[in-house]
């Protein structure tokens, strides 16, 4: 029923819409299916169940004739894909819905690798244990995996040290989800030659168990200098190991980090200040606090996107009074702020970079009667005669005006929800202008 009813409602678009040229039908349809994937966490679940919030090609075989058709031959539909077993841990990073949790049987499995033919094969296998059927399936293309995703348990882990690199030609990226950072540290000799003897292997993603282990011993004897891209999540980092591991893989495009937390200033003496970082485009931090120290720290000539999530727990609670969250909030506010200030000085005044400030439940409730005057809102950089501006968009207008108004950032406000996602229901996003 609810097939024939998203058909039904937009009958006279989609009328219009399949007289369209059937490449640039598929153009859209690929463009759709990548627009959803926000991760190599994001790929589609493999399942029948027909569910419309998903960017599963199996939605778009539903619609009608022709999409089944096209989509039977577009095999870059199907060469993206997302194992997961019934366990609702995984709920946090993949972001999936209940009914998705069902371990798909193997023959749905050969379906999709069939369907996407020669085509690179990207996936996500973090089940807590395989069958034979499926991790067998998933071997047997070994030889067209270009991202692969596994649990720190994995046995798939296990085939890909044992594997000749011959074996993995097209092999880009390697995400390891759910790590005990103890036990890998037995295996990361066996893993880190591994990756030495695939240089195509540029992009790294690390999601690690709580632990005292030290990132740096994690990242120690891994060739970073061949990563264009690093995701460590999980794991809190300092800002001198921040320092130390750009140090490390001066080819770094993409970064990515759990909170950075900052130092004492002589932690710092080690590292010749500022560091930097000509070529790294993103930086995306999941902070509990703004990384200033590090911002600082850092030159980014080349910047286009940075983005700062907070995850400030403390927010969440309810036995505070209502007057000690607000204060909380000003003070991420603060934080903002000051951070914005940063940003424009990490890189050219000519960048057209991007900022995204993620703060749930943080701003919402900050009303224009309980903030500070804008002009207690200077640039912390000593000396700086520079006139900052910029435009936010928010979920929120009144929002996003009043921002424009205590950030002192010049610019046009937009309205629109470009950029947002719907999981982020109370983002900012800042575009600083040249």
């Amino acid at each position: 029923m609810k097939k024939k009813q998203s058909a039904s409602l937009c009958l006279p678009q989609l009328i219009l819409f399949n007289d369209l040229p059937l490449e640039i039908i598929a153009e859209i349809f690929l463009f759709w299916a990548e627009n959803g994937r926000r991760s190599h966490l994001s790929y589609p679940c493999i399942s029948a169940a027909y569910d419309p919030n998903s960017y599963s090609p199996v939605i778009l075989i539903s619609v009608c004739k022709l999409w089944h058709t096209i989509c039977y031959n577009l095999p870059a539909l199907w060469s993206s894909i997302s194992i997961l077993h019934a366990d609702a841990s995984f709920e946090t990073y993949l972001g999936a819905y209940p009914e998705d949790y069902d371990e798909p049987p193997a023959g749905m499995l050969s379906k999709w690798l069939a369907r996407s033919r020669s085509a690179p094969l990207e996936f996500n296998a973090v089940q807590v244990y395989e069958s034979e059927a499926i991790a067998t399936a998933l071997l047997s293309e070994a030889h067209r995996w270009k991202t692969i995703t596994v649990n720190g348990g994995s046995g798939l882990l296990q085939h890909l040290i044992s594997l000749p690199p011959t074996a993995t030609p097209s092999l880009e990226g390697v995400g390891l989800l759910n790590i005990d950072p103890i036990a890998f540290l037995k295996e990361k000799e066996a893993f880190n030659a591994r990756l030495r003897k695939s240089p195509s292997v540029t992009r790294m993603f690390l999601s690690l168990r709580p632990s005292l282990v030290d990132i740096l011993d994690i990242l120690s004897g891994c060739p970073t200098e061949q990563l264009t891209e690093l995701r460590i999540l999980d794991l809190s980092v300092t800002t001198s190991a921040c320092l130390e591991i750009f140090k490390c893989s001066p080819n770094l495009v993409h970064a990515s980090f759990s909170t950075v937390f900052p130092e004492p200033p002589e932690k710092l003496a080690d590292h010749p200040l500022p560091l930097s970082l000509p070529i790294l485009q993103t930086l995306h931090i999941l902070a509990s606090q703004a990384p200033i120290q590090l911002l600082k720290s850092i030159v980014c000539t080349s910047l286009r996107c940075f983005v700062i999530q907070y995850t400030r727990l403390d927010l969440m609670k309810d036995v505070e009074p209502a007057r000690m969250q607000l204060e909380r909030k000003n003070i991420i506010f603060n934080e903002f702020v000051a951070t914005t200030r940063y940003i424009d000085h990490m890189a050219p005044p000519s960048a057209q970079s991007h900022i995204n400030l993620l703060a749930p439940n943080v701003f919402e409730e900050l009303g224009s009667e309980t903030l500070p005057s804008p002009r207690k809102y200077k640039c912390p950089v000593a000396g700086c005669t520079q006139r900052h501006s910029g435009w936010l968009t928010s979920r929120s207008p009144g929002l996003a005006r009043r921002l424009l108004e205590r950030t002192s950032w010049n610019g046009r406000f937009s309205p629109t929800q470009a950029e947002l996602s719907e999981l982020w229901e109370e983002s900012i996003v800042a575009f600083k202008k040249g």
